[in-house]
């Protein structure tokens, strides 16, 4: 079925391939963070691979959004009248700070986060998870509001683990359910204003499935290499 997304010769998104791509990197996003996480209900902080996922499907969504500096050139297509790009335009830019806001880091912290994430996993080539154990162990100076501080990894990952479970210092915040409907509101604004959009939907589906058929065999991978090099040494 992923062979039916090039029926619509702008990328099943009134906004071309860019606002394609970024509208997936959004509804996955929102599935991951919004999904039911695992936990037994002691304090320690245990990520499981989840909690990965999550981590990894937020980062690249906002890797994405980033290079677009939050306002999307796209929007000049797919429009039928300024007035639909102006609208589409500003409801992108209000969701985008809805899901600023609503994370768990400050913009000093959720950049540094990027930043390391792109080194320890982009160039440096370590898996997610390994490149997430790096991260924990590190710090660094950031300037916010004016004033130099540190930003510690270890709490970074730490406040994303209970704010995915709602727990400890976002209980009852309700936070997440903000991110997780900025998220997808970001995803139908670039992806569901398509003519017959239903047409385009079992596409749709499964090329997330795809996606996460290949996270799956990357970890189960990972696994069974670390296996054999226990078992070799």
């Amino acid at each position: 079925m992923a062979g039916e997304l090039v029926d619509d010769p702008r990328g099943m998104s009134p906004y071309g391939p860019d606002g394609r791509r970024l509208g997936l990197a959004a509804v996955q996003a929102a599935d991951l963070i919004g999904a039911e996480p695992d936990w037994d209900g002691s304090a320690e902080r245990r990520w499981l691979d989840g909690d990965h996922d999550a981590l990894e499907g937020i980062m690249s969504f906002l890797r994405r959004a980033e290079r677009g500096r939050g306002n999307l050139y796209v929007f000049a297509r797919g429009c039928r009248t300024p007035n639909d790009q102006a609208a589409n335009r500003r409801d992108y830019a209000d969701n985008l700070h809805n899901l600023f806001t609503a994370l768990p880091f400050s913009e000093a912290e959720r950049h540094w986060l990027g930043f390391r994430a792109d080194i320890e996993h982009g160039v440096n080539r370590r898996s997610f998870p390994r490149a997430v154990d790096v991260i924990r162990r590190q710090v660094a100076d950031v300037y916010e509001a004016g004033r130099s501080r540190e930003v510690n990894g270890r709490k970074v990952l730490d406040a994303f683990w209970a704010w995915r479970r709602e727990v400890f210092e976002f209980e009852a915040a309700g936070s997440l359910d903000v991110a997780v409907e900025a998220l997808r509101s970001i995803g139908q604004i670039l992806l569901q204003q398509v003519p017959e959009v239903a047409s385009y939907e079992p596409s749709f589906i499964h090329e997330l499935q795809v996606i996460r058929d290949a996270r799956r065999a990357r970890r189960e991978g990972e696994r069974a290499a670390g296996d054999k090099r226990q078992a070799a040494g």
